[in-house]
Parts: C-alpha cells; structure tokens; sequence
C-alpha cells in the first residue's frame, strides 16, 4: 500500500521495532533450522535452477541463513556475486571467488576486499532480505534504503527478486513509499507467495 510519506514513515517505524525485537527472540538454533527449510525451497524454485548468475547477501546472525545457498550455487556452476559498500554511491553488486579476502563493511556485513563491479544486466536472480514482506513483494528493509537503491543497479535491472524470510516476518501488508522496491517472490520456512499470485504451500 502507498501512503503518504508522514504515515509510512511512522508506521515503517513502528513495524521495524516490532519485528526487531521479534528477532531478537529467535535463537540460533531456530534460525539455522528454519534457515535450511528456506533453501531447500527457494533452490527448488525453476528462477533458482536456471540462474547462471546470482547476487546473493551475506547473512547476519537472526537473518535468513544463506551458506547453504551459496554451496549449492556454486556446485551448480553459478556465478555469485554479493553486496559490497561503494562508498558515496551505497552498495553494488560485486563479483565474489570462493577463499578471496573478506571484510566487515560499514554495516558488519561481510564482503570481499577486492571489489569488482558486475556489468550491466548480468543478474539472473538477486536474493535479498529484509525485516518485513507482504504476500504482493511489499519488503520493508532497515531504513537506510540501500537495498531499494542497489536493485535499480544496471547489473540487477533484469534479475528476478527473491526475498528470504521467516514466516513471522510476512505480514498482511508492508507500508511502501516512493523509492520502495517490491520482490518477485517472498520465500519462507513453509510458503512461496509471488507477487500477484496466490499462497503456494511447499509442505
């Protein structure tokens, strides 16, 4: 849903403290659970499987674990590439080689210190996370906006968007603004929603 700036603000704000503090209640048990569940139906997806290149995030602790997904990519002969800061322009997708040297961006998150930039529609599938989505693609981030800025990248312009969340994280409907990007899929430990499209259970 669309609403004016005021009203999305605060209740984006609202709704990020709630699903924070959510987080905090999950222990990592649980999110590695879960986590394994979430992959196994996403890589079960036909965007997955005919990926030849794929962005995917390096997860923090209480987030959508995506090793296992970064195994299976590779295994599968994909390209990956991940989030990277860029330091004035925010985060772009570069080019990440298994044993290259990592480092802890300005938000914690792990990326590679030799930053290569992906070219122009090389993105087949861009996997993304967020603190909360909505059956229509609605996703509400952390509130710097990056993820919102880094799919309209020239390299992801053409990439299916996936987002990873626990069920707890899918609500009825995510307050958007101008700017908010929306997912092609949301995929979750139990269910697949597509944007427009209705509930499909994994089981």
């Amino acid at each position: 849903m669309r609403l004016r700036t005021v009203e999305s603000d605060e209740m984006k704000r609202a709704l990020r403290n709630d699903m924070r503090a959510r987080r905090r209640e999950r222990l990592p048990a649980w999110v590695e659970t879960q986590s394994r569940e979430i992959t196994r139906h996403l890589t079960a997806l036909p965007e997955f499987v005919r990926a030849r290149i794929v962005c995917l995030y390096l997860a923090r602790p209480g987030e959508p674990q995506t090793d296992d997904i970064l195994r299976l990519a590779r295994q599968a002969g994909c390209r990956v590439c991940v989030p990277a800061w860029d330091g004035a322009m925010g985060y772009a997708p570069v080019w990440y080689a298994d044993g290259a040297a990592m480092q802890k961006g300005p938000d914690g998150v792990p990326e590679p210190v030799e930053k290569k930039r992906v070219e122009a529609d090389a993105v087949d599938l861009a996997i993304v996370p967020g603190l909360a989505f909505d059956a229509r693609g609605g996703r509400l981030g952390h509130g710097g906006g990056h993820y919102d800025r880094m799919l309209r990248e020239p390299a992801l312009r053409k990439a299916f968007r996936a987002a990873l969340a626990f069920d707890y994280q899918v609500v009825a409907a995510v307050p958007l603004g101008e700017g908010d990007e929306r997912m092609d899929v949301v995929v979750t430990e139990t269910s697949v929603y597509r944007t427009k499209e209705a509930v499909v259970p994994t089981g």
